[in-house]
Parts: structure tokens; C-alpha cells; sequence
């Protein structure tokens, strides 16, 4: 009876240690996607902004997630991390853009996008010359949305 307890206990205790082993995996796997969680915090933020603007522009934290999640499964993949960060970014930014604008293309919505994503840049600064958005130059944003924004008008003071 002992001894069956004992072979009990060993084979609870090399269980326990490969659960171990494989919680710290996941932490790190997890821990590796956390620009991408603050990138989609950044952004959902800005799109309840719109919502302050023009109420044509009001989504809800659902319909976000639902977004953010298709967008996940729509996106390319990669195996390496830093390639598949950006994937997801440029892809739900993008995806995000497209969705905002089929309540109406608003250059608002490229705008807003843009000065999120520029607010974790630091090597570039929106611009506002002659009541046009001048091209911004950032190594994370998506050639879409630039191109996008060369086009918005501001209204004159």
C-alpha cells in the first residue's frame, strides 16, 4: 500500500512538472503578443473617439473584438514573432480602416488611425500646411493608410 502511494506521488509529481513547464511557455507566448494587445487598445480608443465627432461613428467593445478576432484569423502568418507582430498589426489596422469606412469614407477615420499609431512613433510628427495632411513618415504605417491621408482636407481656421 505504500509503496503504490509513493509510485502515486512520483508520477503526481512529474506531471505537476511538466504542467509547470508548459504554464511558463504559454506565459512567454503570451507575454510575446503584448505590442499587439496595446497596438488594438490604441486603436479602440481612437475609434470610441470618432463617436465624440460624428455619432454615425458609435461601436461597441463586441464589435470591436469580433473584429479584432477575424482579423487575427484573416491575417498571413509567420513563424518568426517579429514578422508576425507586425502581420497583425498592419492587417487589423487596415481591416479596422475599411470597416469604420462603410458608414461613409471619412478621411476623419484615416486621420484619427493614423495619429494613434503615430502616438507610439516617436520619429515622426503629424504636420497641418495650407489645410492639407502632408504625407507622415513612420516605419509602421501601412502605405494604405498614408496614401489615404494625402488626400484629407481640413477645413480653414
Amino acid at each position: 500500500m505504500l509503496q503504490s502511494s509513493k509510485v502515486l506521488a512520483d508520477e503526481i509529481s512529474e506531471k505537476q512538472k511538466v504542467a509547470d513547464e508548459t504554464e511558463h511557455k504559454i506565459d512567454t507566448s503570451r507575454a510575446g503578443y503584448k505590442p499587439v494587445a496595446h497596438h488594438a487598445s490604441v486603436l479602440y480608443f481612437c475609434v470610441t473617439d470618432l463617436g465624440n465627432i460624428d455619432p454615425m461613428y458609435q461601436y461597441s467593445l463586441a464589435w470591436f473584438v469580433a473584429l479584432f478576432v477575424r482579423a487575427i484569423a484573416e491575417s498571413a502568418q509567420s513563424e518568426d514573432l517579429e514578422v508576425r507582430l507586425q502581420l497583425l498589426n498592419d492587417h487589423f489596422t487596415f481591416f479596422l480602416y475599411q470597416n469604420v469606412c462603410r458608414r461613409g469614407c471619412s478621411p476623419l477615420a484615416a486621420l484619427s488611425i493614423n495619429i494613434a499609431k503615430l502616438s507610439k512613433c516617436s520619429r515622426s510628427v503629424p504636420f497641418v500646411r495650407h489645410h492639407s495632411i502632408k504625407q507622415l513618415s513612420c516605419s509602421t504605417m501601412s502605405p494604405e493608410l498614408s496614401t489615404g491621408l494625402k488626400l484629407v482636407k481640413l477645413p480653414p481656421k
